[in-house]
């Protein structure tokens, strides 16, 4: 569905849905809160994929730290299904998603391909849906 996926907000509660994993303000740091430091992804070719080829979604007062994806090549399905990019609260249903980054120090994108994307291949702005 979605090959890369890194999510911050993940529901990890016992209800999934309460503040402290909903809310996308700057909390206080403490010692719940994760540290994800450096992702590589090299050398990877992802096929028949359906919602998005890649979904980053780090936490405002813990960014992630650095992601590298270099030489990769995702391309969607024909007829993709539409579903959620990744389990977060606020995360409509998609398709043909390219990269949608957020709250991340630094992103280095070397010989990445993505074919089939529905608008832009990448994405870094706030979004609360797809």
């Amino acid at each position: 569905m979605t090959p890369f996926v890194d999510n911050s907000f993940y529901f990890c509660d016992p209800d999934g849905y309460s503040e402290y994993v909903r809310s996308k303000e700057a909390l206080p740091v403490d010692d719940r809160t994760p540290a994800i430091r450096t992702l590589e992804f090299r050398n990877i070719e992802a096929v028949n994929c359906h919602v998005a080829a890649a979904f980053f979604y780090g936490l405002p007062e813990r960014k992630i730290g650095k992601i590298v994806m270099e030489n990769i090549h995702v391309t969607f399905a024909a007829e993709p299904r539409c579903d959620v990019p990744a389990m977060m609260e606020g995360v409509e249903s998609c398709s043909r998603l390219g990269i949608f980054a957020q709250n991340i120090e630094t992103f280095v994108v070397r010989d990445v391909m993505i074919e089939g994307q529905t608008g832009r291949t990448l994405s870094w702005e706030a979004s609360t849906g797809c």
